[in-house]
């Protein structure tokens, strides 16, 4: 009846389990021995400061932020040196040679990844790739985003000088055509997937398109092709052909005028437009169905 009547006696019984939270969480998990056992003491007593702490502990996917957070200082760390080279994330290149691809980073660093993810994940790794020189540190953080037994090592689509043969290599694409190109000095002989380029092009728009970088460079009849191509149509493997041995003349610079040189780095560029998909309900990509009112 006391405890019902005078609320001061009631409120003075909840005392110690008041004071009790107002504690640190530190100080939480050293319960009294006094206190009666509440169901959510084994969670508490399980809580862990330092997960706590982390922002990444509060966001949808932990691991991947923390790869984030980690890689950031990395660069932010070595990539701003003095007389060092400072690393735009926008101005590298979203593929990488050698990196695990999206489901191998999931099973194995138990991250659950986007297309969006996967891109800037592997964009800074790229940044880091280029500085791992600096520090141990990047090199052990890289290590457990690498293919198992791959050498990581920076490629290029092009070869800065030729092999022992005296060939120039390149790459390159157009649309969902693919090119390999080898450049060697003769007499301007072009083989395409084993034919010659007449053969291969019946078309003589293709084949000037071909042969346009020896004419701005003033080459013509001074190299030999063979090349190796595969995916889309004639239109988009002559493209890709056509910037695989801009890309492979770019190694003479010491032969070419220097007008011809200005021309052909612009040459060296991928045309990376691709065809609008077709719209489910239409025809085409933009065109529609004739509009009828009744």
């Amino acid at each position: 009846m006391l405890l019902r009547r005078n609320p001061l006696v009631r409120l003075s019984s909840l005392l110690p389990s008041i004071n009790h939270f107002s504690r640190p969480l530190s100080q939480l998990r050293q319960f009294d021995e006094s206190r009666p056992v509440k169901p959510y003491d084994s969670l508490l007593g399980t809580l862990n400061t330092e997960t706590e702490l982390d922002p990444a502990y509060f966001t949808g996917d932990p691991e991947f932020f923390k790869a984030l957070k980690k890689a950031s200082m990395l660069i932010k760390q070595f990539g701003e040196m003095p007389d060092q080279k400072t690393y735009n994330l926008n101005s590298v290149a979203k593929r990488s040679k050698n990196w695990l691809t999206e489901k191998e980073m999931s099973s194995r660093l138990n991250i659950g990844f986007t297309v969006g993810k996967y891109t800037k994940l592997t964009r800074m790794l790229n940044i880091l790739q280029e500085m791992k020189d600096r520090h141990d540190s990047i090199t052990q953080f890289l290590e457990q985003f690498i293919t198992p037994g791959a050498n990581n090592d920076k490629y290029s689509a092009i070869s800065l000088k030729p092999d022992e043969h005296g060939r120039m290599f390149a790459i390159a694409s157009r649309k969902t055509a693919k090119a390999q190109v080898w450049l060697i000095e003769g007499d301007g002989q072009i083989y395409v997937n084993g034919k010659h380029m007449a053969l291969y092009f019946p078309l003589e728009y293709l084949r000037e398109q071909i042969v346009q970088p020896f004419e701005v460079s003033q080459t013509l009849g001074k190299f030999n092709v063979w090349a190796l191509v595969g995916g889309g149509g004639v239109a988009g493997q002559a493209g890709a052909v056509t910037v695989a041995i801009a890309r492979a003349l770019m190694g003479h610079q010491k032969i070419l005028d220097p007008k011809g040189l200005s021309a052909l780095q612009a040459m060296t560029k991928i045309d990376r437009r691709q065809v609008e998909r077709k719209k489910p309900g239409q025809p085409k990509a933009r065109k529609k169905n004739t509009w009828v009112r009744r």
